[in-house]
């Protein structure tokens, strides 16, 4: 397929791709610059102070939770005790039962 000769195009995508035809980069800071300054703190990274804070309050999550998911968590040892006390009535049960 031949493409027509545009000396705005400058490769990669379609010839006839009008978004970015002709425009500069230097264009684009030159309108855009002041919305990219000033919401540049926005796209900036996180900073210590942040980090340790979340950390703080994860870890008063983590404080407040644990005993609330331990009482969730049934004892083993009460567990194993129901069951054999299940299973000591059963076999007296068919003992007393069995003639």
């Amino acid at each position: 397929m031949k493409h027509r000769q545009n000396r705005h195009f400058r490769g990669g995508g379609h010839p006839y791709n009008k978004l970015l035809s002709g425009i500069e980069w230097s264009q684009i800071v030159e309108k855009w610059g002041s919305v990219i300054k000033r919401h540049l703190p926005l796209l900036s990274g996180i900073s210590l102070g942040e980090i340790l804070i979340s950390m703080a309050v994860i870890g008063v999550l983590v404080i407040i939770l644990m005993p609330i998911l331990r009482s969730v968590k049934p004892d083993e040892n009460e567990a194993m005790h129901k069951k054999s006390t299940f299973v000591v009535e059963r076999v007296i049960n068919e003992l007393s039962s069995d003639e």
